[in-house]
């Protein structure tokens, strides 16, 4: 039948060389279309501004020679614009309220049509002739008989063969693909609810309209799992929703994703592997997860075809992990210095500029909320430990042993070595660095003088700043808040915009961590042998 329609579809037809951008209404628009007036190449403009998936914005837009009926929605826009002109725009029918604009560089009146695009339109012909057939004989039942089922499944099915599992070229662009999440609406589950997961929640209540509103998904709570009913909650949520059995939310098939928001890695480990294993999608905020475990959650994740979001986890609302992942992976990464722990950089600042000793600028720290009652995982250095073990496996593709790095924290630092480090024009900060040598990475955590006039020696009170050195960018400097509930929510909230924009479009975003590179014991260290 499809062979007997696909006949009519011509083999040789009208074809343009198509690039596209897909930008928000509320992004800048105006500086885009200024940009490429002005002779800025379209690929450079993709990159900046394209809210487009991974594949495309990669190939700077490119989606290369199609056909009219391949994007039918947009044929009276793409077929009568002339080359390398910027389109209309255009609003994206599979992604709203996002808008496309079209580039065309080149046109071929009488082209062959390549096979994918062929079989494409051969589907699509079969279903039109289907749909015509239905109204034209009136083909309906009204009777429950075993006929009736086999002629509407023969009605409602496409005779193509399922596709390979690897993906063709319209599938890594999202032109033909299977939107798992094209449902109107993702439901998410929470483990915790301590000062995070509250936060999570009463912002989630807040921005569900706005979500709804930019990206067209009405995002639902489906269940919060908690330790203690009986302990008093201030947050925004229906009653019938909080659980204590774990396994309400993996048995679940309707939850899409699930935010971690407990700490620690037990029982969170267990929780996201079985996440994981039931088709979820994973947020976390967690640290110590991901350093300790990340690249088995990584692995499991792709075999699931899952995605795993970790935005918060190292330097809270700064957005250093999308950049890692997405905007340097190719830039071969030499070397990070970064300030990644707000509570210390706080206390070394109120060292450094009103004089304060440890002890004090430390109470100080409780009192404003930046230093937990307990605050050894922040003095001695070890959440930047862990902070650097992530930084670390990503910019390099391998796995970083938390125990491997060095650690040195702060508590021994008083106001006469900042004395003595202003006498020679530096300041004191505790620095996470890690360096790619020849015969391995080196990563540590440490105080370390560095000279006033540097970026980082500027980098005051609870705030985070990431210093990447690579190849082929120089250097660049990432800087934001580092500390606070509502920086870590935040980038929790962008975590579930992201997946939202990634799933939409068939992407999973999952780092790769295969590669062996051996840590070299700062210990043993010969400096002649880097």
């Amino acid at each position: 039948m499809r062979q007997y329609v696909g006949e009519t579809v011509p083999t040789v037809a009208e074809q343009v060389y198509l690039h596209r951008i897909m930008i928000l209404p509320d992004d800048e628009i105006d500086i885009m279309k200024k940009k490429y007036e002005d002779g800025t190449p379209f690929k450079y403009i993709v990159r900046e501004f394209s809210k487009d998936n991974e594949e495309v914005i990669r190939r700077g837009g490119e989606i290369g020679w199609i056909p009219r009926g391949i994007f039918p929605e947009y044929d009276y826009i793409i077929f009568d614009l002339a080359p390398n002109l910027l389109s209309i725009e255009a609003q994206s029918i599979e992604s709203p309220p996002l808008l496309y604009f079209f580039m065309i560089p080149d046109k071929d009146p009488a082209r062959p049509i390549a096979q994918e695009e062929l079989d494409q339109l051969k589907t699509k012909a079969l279903k039109d002739w289907l749909n015509t057939k239905r109204k034209e004989f009136n083909v309906s039942a009204n009777f429950n008989s075993e006929v009736h089922g086999w002629l509407t499944k023969q009605l409602s099915v496409s005779t193509l063969k399922k596709p390979e599992k690897k993906k063709s070229r319209l599938q890594e662009l999202g032109i033909l693909q299977k939107k798992k999440f094209m449902k109107n609406s993702i439901n998410i589950a929470i483990l915790g609810l301590g000062n995070i997961g509250t936060e999570f929640v009463n912002a989630l209540n807040l921005q569900t309209n706005s979500i709804e509103n930019s990206f067209g998904y009405k995002i639902n709570i489906k269940k919060i799992l908690i330790s203690n009913k009986a302990k008093k909650r201030t947050a925004n949520i229906d009653a019938n929703i909080i659980t204590t059995d774990p396994h309400e939310i993996f048995e679940d098939e309707s939850i899409n994703v699930v935010v971690e928001l407990m700490g620690g890695t037990d029982p969170s480990f267990s929780y996201v592997i079985q996440a994981i294993k039931s088709n979820k999608s994973i947020i976390t905020a967690n640290k110590d997860l991901i350093a300790s475990h990340g690249k088995e959650i990584f692995e499991l994740a792709k075999a699931n075809n899952v995605s795993v979001f970790f935005e918060a986890a190292v330097a809270s609302g700064t957005p250093i992990i999308s950049t890692l992942i997405r905007d340097l992976s190719a830039a071969n990464i030499q070397s990070i210095r970064a300030i990644i722990n707000g509570t210390s950089n706080f206390i070394l600042t109120e060292m450094d500029e009103n004089k304060m000793e440890f002890n004090a600028a430390l109470a100080l720290a409780k009192d404003l909320g930046y230093a937990e009652p307990d605050p050894t995982n922040d003095v001695e250095g070890f959440d930047a430990r862990y902070k650097l073990a992530i930084l670390s496996s990503l910019s390099f593709n391998t796995q970083i042993k938390i125990d491997d790095i060095y650690v040195e924290g702060i508590k021994n630092i008083d106001t006469t070595d900042f004395n003595y480090a202003k006498e020679l024009g530096y300041t004191i900060k505790l620095l996470a660095i890690v360096e790619n040598f020849n015969n391995g990475i080196l990563a540590r955590v440490h105080p370390s003088m560095i000279n006033i006039a540097t970026p980082l020696a500027k980098i005051s009170g609870a705030m985070n700043a990431i210093e990447i050195k690579a190849d082929m960018l120089g250097e660049l400097i990432i800087q934001g808040p580092g500390a606070g509930a509502s920086p870590t929510t935040s980038a929790i909230l962008n975590d579930l915009i992201s997946l939202i924009r990634n799933q939409t479009n068939s992407i999973h975003s999952i780092p790769n961590i295969d590669k062996n590179i051996p840590l070299i014991d700062i210990k043993k260290l010969n400096l002649d042998s880097i």
